[in-house]
């Protein structure tokens, strides 16, 4: 039952993936962090490479690393 709500919710949901546009806007949030003494785990860089270059929304819980970046849009729940 659990496995069929989530491929439910899956079929029904956007996944952007890391292409070279999102790779780039990854670096350089992760060098513009790296310069202010604020480094950053990679996976998140890249999601919000993702997201910024996606031009889209980030939901997330973990405002503490995603609020530092740039341009980034977060909703929370």
């Amino acid at each position: 039952m659990e496995k069929q709500k989530i491929l439910y919710v899956l079929s029904n949901t956007l996944i952007w993936h890391l292409d070279v546009d999102g790779a780039i806007k990854a670096g350089e949030i992760d060098g513009k962090l790296i310069q202010q003494g604020q480094k950053i785990d990679p996976e998140d860089s890249m999601i919000a490479g993702i997201t910024i270059s996606k031009g889209e929304k980030l939901l997330t819980r973990n405002l503490k690393h995603f609020s530092r970046i740039p341009g980034l849009k977060i909703e929370t729940y």
